[in-house]
């Protein structure tokens, strides 16, 4: 059975980029707040996705800590790694939690090996062994690519 997803559609996308840029423009951060917390993860990188890299930061920010992981799992690897290079390890441990294990591996092989190390003592001892384990295998082998979750 298909799915049913309610995402924006560009001219919608258009038009909210217009309203918060609009919004940083004036110093509206609590309103550009509650827009992303009204918007999906996968219309908030959309929209992070549209902005100029200036503004993707201060958007970023403003979203929910809750929500950074799904909007991560979204984002380009260009975009990603712009945002992702301006996270505290502790950011990006908490942004993990509850992605899937092979997902996590993908993001900290994009990282410098300190950070990813920086960020895998952050993790609680079971998804950091985990992830360790999926850290293990060559990236582009079965085994780094696989979910160990079941």
């Amino acid at each position: 059975m298909a799915e049913n997803y309610e995402v924006e559609q560009p001219s919608q996308t258009h038009q909210t980029l217009q309203e918060v840029s609009r919004a940083l423009e004036n110093g509206m951060f609590v309103h550009v707040r509650r827009m992303l917390e009204d918007m999906e993860p996968e219309d908030i990188a959309h929209l992070l996705e549209a902005s100029p890299p200036k503004s993707r930061l201060v958007l970023w920010q403003l979203t929910d800590p809750e929500e950074q992981g799904e909007i991560l799992e979204e984002l380009s690897e260009d975009v990603k790694d712009g945002i992702m290079v301006h996270m505290q390890p502790d950011q990006l441990a908490a942004a993990t939690e509850g992605m899937d294990t092979d997902d996590v591996a993908y993001l900290l092989r994009s990282l410098p090996e300190q950070v990813s190390q920086d960020v895998l003592s952050q993790m609680d001892a079971q998804d950091r062994a985990r992830v360790e384990q999926a850290l293990a295998y060559p990236e582009d082998t079965a085994g780094g690519m696989m979910n160990t979750e079941w």
